[in-house]
């Protein structure tokens, strides 16, 4: 069901999306609405009425009660029956792909994963939820609020009380949704991503870490190896990667490449080859890497065997460690 498709509706949408993560309309449907997909997630409310909805689950009925969730660019389309009142919360991608994250953070790397994520979980992009009269209805003082705090536009003083609505609505119909079972593990997750594991605990830095990386974000010129930075901080370079690991959830270039040191247009290309190497050919790679890397021959030149040895050993010694 599409309940946005009124030129004016579609241009205060289309104005808006960029920066404002929630909209929430209510309107009265009268005439049959054709096929359109959005370019977010939305979720519509049946308040009154009855209609056929024509998704990709083809031509199903829908009356009070009922939830439709719409993934991004589903398309969907609506024939009411005499006429329909709905609420609709359009929801921006990213944002829900950041809650995603959150909501799984014991499971994920990133939010890319979050994506792949999600697209597998919620396999099904058009979905009608039963949830009854009854059930629904304890929703509608919420969604009434949620329409008048959307109607001004965005604003920082409203955000919270958005959300905190929102996060309410959706407590109550997540267990409502299809999902499919999740085809690989945590750890086969991990161990697919192109970096470390992202996590943080939420505790005190070890010294030796924050002082590590103070000393990369104060001098982001200098050509840092692992063995000058563990000098600094008078630990090994094993037992420095571990601390730095275990307080900022990647290694010291991981960390070093978030700044401007691995800035430009295949940066990000060139860090994703790097990150699986070790530290110190990795950060040869990206500082010495043309901004699209198209002849492997100019390459940094290959390091003493027992130095590539000792370093891929260290990586995947930090790699077997509990929670990678």
């Amino acid at each position: 069901m599409s309940s946005g498709t009124h030129p004016q509706h579609a241009a205060l949408l289309a104005g808006r999306r960029d920066c404002q993560p929630i909209i929430a309309r209510s309107k009265t449907i009268h005439a049959p609405i054709a096929p359109v997909a959005y370019d977010c997630v939305r979720l519509i409310f049946v308040r009154h009425g009855s209609a056929i909805l024509l998704s990709e689950f083809g031509e199903k009925p829908v009356a009070v009660g009922d939830i439709v969730a719409l993934a991004a660019n589903t398309v969907c389309g609506s024939e009411p029956e005499g006429s329909i009142t709905v609420t609709t919360l359009y929801l921006d991608r990213d944002y829900v792909i950041d809650q995603v994250f959150w909501q799984h953070a014991a499971l994920l790397t990133d939010r890319w994963d979050a994506q792949d994520f999600a697209d597998e979980l919620y396999s099904e992009p058009a979905q009608i939820l039963h949830l009854g009269e009854d059930r629904a209805g304890m929703l509608m003082p919420w969604l009434d609020e949620l329409v008048s705090l959307s109607l001004d536009g965005p604003s920082p003083e409203k955000f919270y009380r958005m959300q905190a609505l929102l996060f309410a609505v959706l407590d109550v119909i997540t267990p409502y949704v299809k999902t499919t079972p999740a085809r690989r593990s945590p750890t086969q997750r991990k161990a697919n991503g192109p970096g470390l594991p992202r996590y943080r605990y939420l505790a005190p830095l070890r010294a030796e870490a924050h002082q590590a990386a103070a000393l990369l974000r104060a001098d982001i010129a200098r050509r840092w190896t692992l063995e000058s930075l563990a000098s600094e901080v008078h630990l090994s370079r094993s037992r420095l990667s571990a601390v730095f690991v275990e307080a900022y959830g990647k290694t010291p270039l991981a960390y070093e490449c978030g700044g401007s040191a691995c800035s430009g247009s295949g940066g990000e290309q060139v860090e994703g080859a790097a990150l699986a190497l070790p530290f110190g050919i990795g950060v040869t790679l990206l500082r010495s890497a043309p901004p699209i890397v198209t002849d492997l021959n100019a390459w940094p030149s290959r390091p003493d065997a027992a130095q590539l040895k000792t370093d891929r050993a260290e990586i995947e010694a930090l790699l077997r460690r509990p929670g990678s």
